[in-house]
């Protein structure tokens, strides 16, 4: 299956989970289920004016999956962008007049644990979301080259909130002493990048990414381990230093040697896999060059004459047969030119007008051809048209007989 089909399930799927997830935080907080709202208790939950960011952009990525109107799906843009760009920057700038984030469940808010306003972090992650979107439908190679970064900053950002999460280090999720970005919030945005990245493959990093060839799987096969690798050996560091099970300096030596192993692991699977791939290529190669010389032996042992030619004439294929009734060797024959060397210096304007007519040769023609000893002899042509997978002519096959 192509990627094109499998990245265009993906981005769908993604579309109805972070629809899914924003709905499930605004149930949350209607009836005050914590889960809902944050995954685990105690730690920040999901500002439901990002939940229904959340929503719209599923709402966005869904219409955009199925062509729907430019008009709705750029109002659904400008308002994620507008609201990641207000709540952002009404931190720094007098835009406070202009924030909406207190405008539902505002009791409920006040009252739960780190929430008061939707987070700077989230907020500006949102903010460049949406300029994302707005920018997705965009061809010029500069502009996809922004959108592409855009989206590697709204990464970052996200992938390191969720490190501190993972492993419990608050200045990295918590913009100073503002409110944190929510485990949700990032587990979502994780999401959504993903799609918005997909949404778009045609330049730089994004082609590389999706492209069939090697380079392409490669990185595909080693996005899982570069984004969760460090992750889990980083991980078991800290907790064994944490709870006294070994020093830190056994913890580095414990990282250092998971991470090689996972990386010798991981190599060795995508050298079976090209391995794999490389023997098929090799036998579907070979029974190709046997599928060919069958052929080939089925032409040499025919007593007509067989000859292959392109659209200018020049001589792709011959069979002995035809040596035999043309007096010239094989070596003779390929490469040359048939007009200027067969045939008659009388016929040959006619027989270039019918090679370059469509199907202009096609049937069965008598004309006289010139051996190499300078006989005229006159030969029966039979020839059919050689066609690519556009049905384009780009050769013709003959069969020639002569006439006694």
């Amino acid at each position: 299956m192509k990627f094109e089909n499998v990245s265009a399930k993906i981005i769908l799927y993604i579309g109805y989970l972070i629809g899914i997830g924003g709905i499930i935080n605004i149930l949350g907080w209607q009836f005050d289920v914590i889960i809902f709202k944050s995954l685990f208790p105690d730690i920040a939950p999901m500002h439901p004016l990002i939940a229904l960011m959340f929503i719209l952009s599923s709402l966005w990525i869904v219409l955009n999956n199925f062509n729907g109107n430019k008009y709705i799906l750029f109002l659904i843009c400008s308002i994620i962008t507008f609201t990641g760009f207000i709540h952002c920057f009404s931190y720094f700038l007098p835009l406070n007049f202009f924030r909406y984030d207190n405008l539902i469940f505002d009791e409920k808010i006040k009252n739960s644990i780190n929430l008061i306003k939707v987070a700077p972090n989230t907020s500006f992650v949102i903010f460049l979301c949406g300029l994302v979107m707005l920018l997705t439908k965009k061809n010029e190679y500069w502009i996809q080259i922004i959108r592409q970064f855009l989206i590697c900053i709204g990464f970052i950002m996200v992938y390191v909130s969720l490190l501190g999460y993972i492993y419990n280090i608050s200045n990295v999720y918590k913009f100073g002493k503002y409110t944190p970005m929510a485990l949700f919030s990032a587990t979502m945005f994780l999401f959504l990048h993903a799609a918005l990245f997909l949404l778009n493959t045609t330049t730089a990093f994004a082609k590389t990414f999706s492209s069939p060839l090697n380079g392409g799987k490669l990185l595909r096969r080693a996005i899982p381990f570069i984004l969760f690798m460090p992750i889990f050996t980083g991980y078991i560091k800290i907790w064994g230093e944490t709870n006294g099970l070994y020093t830190p300096e056994f913890g580095l030596g414990l990282y250092t040697m998971f991470f090689t192993l996972s990386l010798f692991l991981f190599m060795s699977l995508y050298a079976a896999l090209e391995n794999k791939q490389n023997e098929i290529k090799i036998e579907s190669e070979k029974q190709i060059a046997e599928s060919e010389q069958k052929l080939k032996d089925l032409f040499n042992t025919l007593v007509e004459g067989v000859i292959t030619f392109d659209l200018l004439g020049t001589i792709l294929f011959c069979n002995p047969a035809l040596c035999i009734i043309t007096g010239y060797k094989e070596s003779e024959l390929i490469g040359k030119n048939i007009p200027n060397l067969l045939i008659p210096i009388s016929n040959r304007t006619e027989f270039n007008n019918l090679i370059a007519v469509n199907n202009g040769i096609e049937g069965i023609l008598s004309m006289e051809i010139v051996r190499k000893d300078g006989q005229k002899i006159k030969i029966s042509l039979k020839s059919r048209p050689l066609t690519d997978k556009n049905n384009k002519i780009y050769a013709y096959i003959s069969i020639i007989n002569d006439i006694p």
